[in-house]
């Protein structure tokens, strides 16, 4: 395996591992909507999304049954009110999500039990992670004695921090947690551990020293610290010619009639087209998407023994195509067309020379 390959091997599980969060005070319903797309890309599924109480119930209708929704309780303050805490993991609960994500009243470690023990009732048979917010903790006595009471709490997930203060998640709090999960046989195995806050993009990866990087990262440190910087040394790869050129959508609301869906198209025929035109090429093939309102993708596809010549032709054979989906049966939430197997435009005197070819053959 190269180190390429072994990276973007250890990149899918991270991905695998992550909690996509939406926390945001002015997000929309519009904004989940997205989140959930991503939540299911090319690369993979996420574990989860995480989202506000209110949003759960839109997000779990969004995505497909392998990504897990959570959602957050006593956010993010981490007050000692049970009632609150209480009320937020009853909404979690109702709106069919399966993960709590519930802070820990950090500055009233003595009250914590009480309402970690509420909550923990309240959302019997859901995933319940713990936020300890380590970085307000301050020191590594108050975080092992926040990991005990989760842990005595029953939690299924140590998780270090909210994002939402200067401090989120530390190398040295990391251990603590591990740690503290590693020690205890009963959580030894069972209880997870989610790292959240920290770094978040290049910009933060480039503050950090090259001697952080190497110790908590090995010689891929190195790596990362010279990437942030704008340092690359590999072989640059040649321009390649694209091989395809597509136009899709993702809908604001699922299309459940066909017609709406055949409009759509029509314009993505002509969008396509004009796109490939002004590369002076034409193409043979036509690939049609469909993901259908549980997330089923389907292709179809069809090649032609002559280039397509005008978007009149590219949409005739998606209409062909939509045919053999379920579209019209099915509620769609993203349409798609995408071109290949290109030429260029023949002159007058090849398409005579091909057209005479195609009639001798026919005769034999």
């Amino acid at each position: 395996m190269t180190d390429t390959e072994a990276l973007q091997a250890t990149a899918r599980i991270a991905l695998a591992c992550l909690d996509l969060t939406s926390l945001n005070d002015s997000e929309t319903p519009a904004d989940i909507e997205r989140l959930c797309e991503r939540a299911t890309g090319r690369f993979g599924a996420t574990a989860a999304v995480c989202v506000w109480p209110r949003r759960a119930a839109l997000a779990r209708s969004l995505l497909p049954p392998k990504v897990a929704v959570a959602a957050v309780a006593n956010f993010p303050d981490g007050g000692s009110e049970i009632e609150r805490a209480v009320r937020d993991t009853g909404v979690i609960a109702d709106a069919g999500a399966q993960e709590v994500d519930v802070v820990l009243p950090y500055r009233d470690l003595a009250g914590a039990p009480t309402l970690l023990a509420a909550v923990r009732r309240a959302c019997a048979g859901l995933t319940l992670k713990v936020i300890l917010e380590t970085g307000e903790l301050k020191d590594e006595a108050a975080i092992r004695i926040a990991c005990r009471i989760a842990l005595d709490a029953g939690a299924d997930f140590l998780k270090t921090s909210t994002g939402k203060h200067p401090v989120s998640a530390t190398p040295a709090a990391a251990r603590l947690l591990l740690a503290a999960i590693a020690g205890d046989p009963q959580a030894r195995g069972r209880v997870g551990f989610k790292p959240a806050g920290g770094i978040r993009t290049v910009a933060d990866l480039g503050k950090k020293p090259l001697e952080f990087l190497e110790r908590e990262f090995g010689k891929f440190g190195s790596y990362l610290y010279e990437i942030a910087r704008g340092i690359d040394e590999r072989p640059v790869t040649p321009w390649r010619e694209r091989q395809s050129y597509g136009c899709e959508e993702t809908f604001p609301r699922d299309i459940p009639e066909k017609e709406p869906l055949l409009e759509f198209l029509r314009e993505c025929a002509k969008r396509v087209f004009l796109e490939l035109g002004q590369e002076g090429k034409q193409a043979r093939t036509v690939t049609l998407k469909i993901k259908y309102f549980d997330f089923q993708t389907v292709t179809r596809r069809q090649t032609f023994d002559h280039l397509l010549t005008s978007p009149a032709d590219i949409f005739l054979a998606v209409k062909e195509l939509l045919e053999h989906t379920e579209a019209g049966l099915r509620p769609v939430r993203l349409a798609g067309i995408s071109l290949s197997n290109f030429s260029l435009p023949r002159s007058e005197e090849e398409e005579a020379e091909a057209l005479l070819f195609k009639e001798v053959k026919s005769k034999k």
